[in-house]
């Protein structure tokens, strides 16, 4: 036995991976008869401490056997830092813990696209067992970084042009401000130039390190795991997703019982091959999230695993984690379960065909599939029941258009339409909304840790201020509760006011209020592909099903729930900024001088309007109006000397003056009515 021992202990210090029984056994050229033998000799070796069997099965050395190589591959993180980065003797960038002597060196991940600076405060995650700590984002720049465009040598500040030192190939730069510019980074006036310009301002991290490309490779479905989840294979189980979309983590069913339904929710198993502690958990640790820029999308997980094997393509086995929900006819929870599963998806739907035929634009679209239709129909009427309770309850509904913008291969923009939500859509989200209530309770009950998805409600100061301006509008704001009042307002100006009014929702280790869907206990397991915080909530339910200890402790949570609402804002703005991107481009291409706008917003010197069916916003300064205006204190109107008002929500005629799409300026000129 001890031969054997040594040639699997030699064998594993070559790998940069953890490896499957399967390849030690070839290795070893053992016939399978042997397969129980070589168990025995790895119970052994775990025994001894010298091989770990990892989550999903594979086999690696111990931190202590392992080669320098291996202990340099992947990243294990014990805390979070946020501060400052500072140039240290060397000329190396060092961060200073608060309060503290203690200095951390700083790593800059290899696909970090964003240049480091003297000065930049910074998400930091400090290495285990190291003084040195891995940036996982820049949350604000130096004060001395701008972005700028070059113009015949100089670059255009407010009213003068500074020169610029040096030769620069490109004409959109990051420099550092003085009496000459110094260039930090150049972009080209180009699509592939803002793409490039917008991953490095929000610090999204496009291309995947090697060994995390190379442990995806090595991962595969393994049949003997089959025996130890719920068989669902031959059940009517099915995805509905939109036509573009590439990656399917969640997946339904449903069946009629005689007080009710069951209905079960299934999301793709990823804690199943992403093990934590691991290079492809580190590397998801600091993305966050899936960031979808138009016609670009850079996954949290490599292609192996989130359009593939977590993929829930039909007719492919898949493993997955199901919340089996048992309703009664009202749409009434009476009880859920939530177990390890498999499934065989029988069918790809979309939002668009099932639209056009609840729209009763045309016959059912997959008349191949047996029993399918009698089964969206059910669905249908149950999420319709469930979408009535949740108005009852006092969730809010905010009526506020957001653009849907496709954009071609070149690079320019085909499609420019408000995203609407219809009832395939609305169907998929409250079947959503429900399995993640279901997941939220059964952690609370059982008083185990997660994270948790917040909404803090606006203090009284705003909501006051809100129900003044409903009031002024016209409508009896006794006695009611902000959604109450707003889902019984159709005036969509009063709908978008209200959003800015909101705090963004972020992730929390403890549960708390989701003002928006009114609800206590909520949090996010849907999207384990797209979402880290989803796959850190499936390990703790999935060691709450096999009766293991929970993976965390809830100092950990704490701060990879803030690093992770972090990472989701960089995301938002990486997705919203690409988007204005290409509608300036497309004003810029028509030609557009004139157009309806309509006020959303003041600073003390400028007004913002947005453009009507473009959904981007532009700038006119207070100091080109004719009158002198200055903001009401309640915020939502300017007063001029002259006693004229502007207020939000007013339409206006406008000229467009000056339009960079790249960097994203729209200044414009009021026209009509003249102010």
């Amino acid at each position: 036995m001890e031969l054997i021992k040594k040639e699997i202990v030699g064998f594993l210090k070559k790998q940069k991976n953890p490896i499957g029984l399967k390849r030690i056994r070839k290795h070893l050229n053992l016939p399978r008869g042997e397969l129980s033998f070589l168990r025995e000799v790895l119970k052994s070796l775990i025994r001894e401490g010298v091989v770990v069997k990892t989550e999903n099965n594979c086999y690696r050395l111990s931190n202590e056997y392992q080669s320098p190589v291996q202990k340099q591959v992947c990243h294990e993180y014990e805390k979070l830092y946020e501060g400052k980065i500072y140039s240290g003797r060397k000329g190396n960038l060092i961060f200073k813990i608060r309060g503290t002597r203690r200095v951390l060196r700083v790593i800059a991940p290899k696909n970090l696209s964003t240049v480091l600076m003297d000065g930049d405060k910074v998400m930091l995650l400090k290495l285990k067992n190291r003084d040195a700590g891995v940036i996982a984002t820049v949350t604000e720049r130096a004060f001395y970084r701008r972005i700028g465009r070059i113009e015949n040598g100089r670059i255009r500040v407010r009213f003068k042009r500074v020169r610029v030192k040096g030769r620069v190939r490109l004409p959109i730069i990051e420099y550092i401000r003085g009496k000459k510019a110094e260039i930090i980074k150049e972009f080209a006036d180009s699509t592939e130039g803002a793409y490039r310009l917008n991953m490095y301002l929000h610090s999204i991290k496009e291309f995947f390190p090697p060994e995390v490309l190379e442990e995806a490779r090595h991962l595969d479905m393994e049949d003997s795991f089959f025996a130890r989840r719920l068989d669902l294979r031959n059940e009517l189980v099915f995805t509905i997703d939109g036509e573009d979309a590439r990656d399917f983590d969640d997946a339904v069913s449903i069946k009629l019982i005689k007080n009710g339904y069951v209905l079960g929710v299934h999301i793709a198993d990823v804690s199943h091959f992403v093990e934590k502690g691991s290079c492809l958990d580190s590397e998801a640790m600091i993305r966050g999230v899936t960031t979808y820029m138009p016609g670009r999308v850079v996954p949290m997980l490599p292609e192996r695993l989130s359009n593939d094997l977590c993929s829930l393509k039909p007719g492919e086995d898949r493993y997955t984690l199901s919340c089996i929900i048992t309703l009664d006819k009202k749409g009434n929870v009476l009880s859920y379960y939530l177990t390890k599963s498999v499934i065989r998806s029988k069918a790809r739907l979309t939002y668009e065909r099932l639209n056009d035929y609840f729209n009763g634009n045309c016959d059912f679209p997959y008349k191949g599939v047996k029993g399918l239709k009698k089964t969206i129909d059910t669905m249908l009427l149950l999420s319709k029941k469930l979408r009535k309770k949740r108005l009852k309850k006092g969730a809010l509904f905010l009526n506020v258009e957001k653009p849907y913008v496709k954009v071609s291969r070149k690079g320019e923009l085909i499609e420019l339409k408000p995203q609407v939500q219809q009832d395939a859509e609305k169907l998929i989200e409250e079947f959503m909304l429900l399995a993640n209530e279901c997941v939220a309770n059964f952690l609370i009950k059982r008083n185990l840790p997660g994270i948790f998805r917040v909404h803090p409600a606006p203090d009284d100061e705003k909501l006051a201020d809100l129900f003044v301006l409903f009031e002024s509008a016209g409508y009896k704001t006794y006695d009611k509760t902000l959604p109450e009042l707003l889902n019984s307002v159709e005036d969509k100006n009063l709908h978008y006011i209200t959003l800015r009014y909101l705090t963004r929702a972020e992730y929390s280790a403890t549960p708390g209020l989701h003002f928006g869907l009114n609800k206590l206990e909520y949090l996010h397991f849907t999207s384990p592909i797209r979402r880290y915080p989803d796959l850190v909530v499936h390990r703790i339910v999935k060691a709450a099903i096999e009766k293991i200890s929970v993976p965390y402790k809830k100092k950990e949570l704490e701060w990879i729930a803030r690093l992770i609402s972090t990472l989701e804002r960089d995301a938002f703005f990486a997705e919203l900024d690409m988007a204005e991107y290409f509608i300036l481009k497309d004003i810029e291409k028509k030609g557009i001088e004139k157009t309806d706008a309509i006020v959303s917003g003041f600073s003390e010197h400028s007004l913002f309007a947005e453009l009507d069916g473009y959904y981007v916003d532009g700038l006119a300064p207070l100091s080109e109006l004719r009158d002198f205006y200055t903001p009401d204190p309640s915020g939502h109107f300017l007063v001029g000397e002259s006693g004229k008002k502007i207020k939000i929500g007013m339409r206006l005629m406008v000229k467009i003056v000056e339009i960079d799409p790249i960097l994203r300026k729209l200044k414009l000129k009021i026209l009509n009515p003249v102010l």
